[in-house]
Parts: structure tokens; C-alpha cells; sequence
């Protein structure tokens, strides 16, 4: 497929240092608007990301300066779990991981 064969579901404007897309056509599907948000915006604003990590959910908070939580969700119920890889944007001096069959947290 050409360039001039794929219509521009946006109409772009600058604003600021910026640019703003408006959608030409509402969205139906709110996943859909989700992806593409996020291609609009690109990979660089992400503050994490998850790999391998198909039957896997998460939610990032900042609790402050220098600290953060993120709660994974797995909902893969096979009987070995699949190993995940986490990404995040800041840098941090150490991770401790909670588990629900754990009392206490494993170091990193």
C-alpha cells in the first residue's frame, strides 16, 4: 500500500511546542482508542513496560520522590507460572517483590 493510498484518520494541528490530533470520526471501541492514543503518543511517554506478559495486568504509582508500586495481576492459570519482564523508565536502588503466598518480600 502506497503512502497517498492510506487516509489520515487525524486531522493535526500544532499547539505550543506540539501538536494536537483530532479524530475524524468518533471512536466506537474503547480499546481501539486506547491503542491508538498510545501510538499517537509514542513509546517515549511510556512509564513502564511489561514483556511476555500476555495474561498479565499492572498498575504503576509513584509514592513519592524516590519510590513507586507496581501491583501485577496474573491471569494465567496454567500450572507453571510463565516468566515476565517489567520495565520501568525511572531508576530505583532496589525492588522487593510481594507475593500472596508470602509473608514477607523477596529481595532483588
Amino acid at each position: 500500500m502506497a503512502k497517498s493510498d492510506y487516509a489520515e484518520p487525524y486531522d493535526r494541528r500544532s499547539l505550543g511546542r506540539g501538536q494536537l490530533a483530532v479524530a475524524r470520526e468518533d471512536w466506537q471501541d474503547p480499546y481501539v482508542a486506547a491503542q491508538e492514543i498510545h501510538i499517537l503518543m509514542s513509546r517515549s511517554r511510556d512509564v513502564l513496560r511489561m514483556f511476555n506478559a500476555a495474561g498479565m495486568n499492572c498498575v504503576y504509582g509513584a509514592a513519592g520522590p524516590s519510590s513507586a508500586v507496581v501491583q501485577l495481576l496474573d491471569y494465567d492459570l496454567g500450572p507453571q507460572p510463565h516468566p515476565a519482564t517489567l520495565w520501568l523508565k525511572r531508576s530505583y536502588r532496589a525492588a522487593r517483590l510481594w507475593t500472596l503466598n508470602r509473608k514477607l518480600p523477596q529481595p532483588s
